[in-house]
């Protein structure tokens, strides 16, 4: 009696075993293949904290950010950001701009005209301002990931 209790025992662990093992693999890789959008960005070796927002309409461009986050550039390599939490097939716009003095702040010249590196996605310069959603939006897919955006 005392054999045939202990193989049962032995069965039921090794398939709890299993079944835990099965569990665990099956969160770490449904996390791991979640969709994230990778953004590579260049600085031409300019050196500072790099400040990056996201946008998911063209009524929030510039006014309400989806999403923000800074990267540590200061040994000015280039970096790659992954964003996460966006939906496939859904416009967005990125900016970003290189706080080369600490100051946390685009810092500007008297005519509003930026004095520290910035970037769009799309690698789109505004003329006499910000360029448009339309003309700095990303769609998305999981294709044509990454991105790259330059800052200069």
């Amino acid at each position: 009696m005392k054999l045939t209790t202990k193989l049962l025992f032995m069965k039921q662990s090794r398939i709890l075993f299993f079944a835990l093992a099965f569990l665990t693999t099956s969160f770490v890789f449904s996390q791991e293949n979640k969709p994230t959008l990778k953004v590579n960005f260049s600085s031409k070796g300019k050196k500072g904290i790099l400040y990056i927002a996201v946008y998911d309409s063209e009524d929030n461009f510039m006014k309400v950010k989806l999403q923000k986050q800074k990267i540590d550039m200061s040994s000015g390599e280039n970096t790659q950001l992954k964003i996460g939490d966006l939906v496939v097939g859904k416009e967005y716009a990125i900016t970003s701009f290189l706080d080369e003095n600490g100051n946390e702040t685009l810092d500007k010249n008297a005519f509003g005209v930026p004095m520290e590196p910035y970037g769009f996605s799309n690698n789109v310069k505004g003329y006499f301002g910000p360029p448009s959603f339309e003309e700095v939006k990303v769609v998305f897919l999981l294709k044509n990931n990454p991105i790259s955006i330059i800052i200069d």
